[in-house]
C-alpha cells in the first residue's frame, strides 16, 4: 500500500469518534501524530480541524500533511502502515434487494453476496445460486 493510501485510512481512523475497543489507540495514534507534527503549526491546526470536524475537505487536509511527514521520515511512514491495517479496506458486501409493486428483480427478493468464490460475476447471482 503506497503513502497515499496509508495516509488516507490513517486519516479517516484519527479524525473519526473511535469505538471503545479502539480508543486507546487511536489516543496514541494522535499524540504521535502530534509529536511529528511538533512545531508546525498548519498541520496541527489541520489534525485538531480533522478531530473536532471530520468533513471531506478536513480529511483530505490531514492525509496531505500525513502523507508529507510519512515521505521523510520512514519511521513514521511505518507506523501508518500498521495503523492503516486497523482499519478494514474490504469486508464483504450483503445486499438485499425487496422487489415491489413497481420494481423488478428477478419477481422475487434477492441477495448478493460479494465473496472471494463469486467476485466479479456480472449475471446477478450469488455464489449459491439465489439470484
Amino acid at each position: 500500500m503506497d503513502i497515499a493510501a496509508r495516509s488516507e485510512l490513517v486519516a479517516e481512523l484519527t479524525a473519526r469518534a473511535a469505538a471503545p475497543d479502539t480508543r486507546t489507540v487511536v489516543r496514541q495514534m494522535r499524540e504521535r501524530i502530534r509529536v511529528v507534527f511538533h512545531g508546525d503549526a498548519r498541520s496541527t491546526h489541520v489534525l485538531d480541524s480533522a478531530i473536532a470536524h471530520p468533513g471531506s475537505e478536513q480529511l483530505r487536509e490531514l492525509t496531505a500533511a500525513l502523507a508529507w511527514y510519512a515521505r521523510r521520515d520512514a519511521a513514521f511512514a511505518d507506523e501508518l502502515s500498521v495503523w492503516a491495517a486497523l482499519l478494514p479496506t474490504g469486508p464483504p458486501a450483503t445486499q438485499t434487494i425487496r422487489a415491489g409493486r413497481d420494481a423488478y428483480v428477478a419477481g422475487r427478493d434477492q441477495t448478493i453476496r460479494m465473496g472471494p468464490t463469486d467476485r466479479g460475476r456480472d449475471d446477478g447471482r450469488s455464489a449459491e445460486g439465489t439470484g
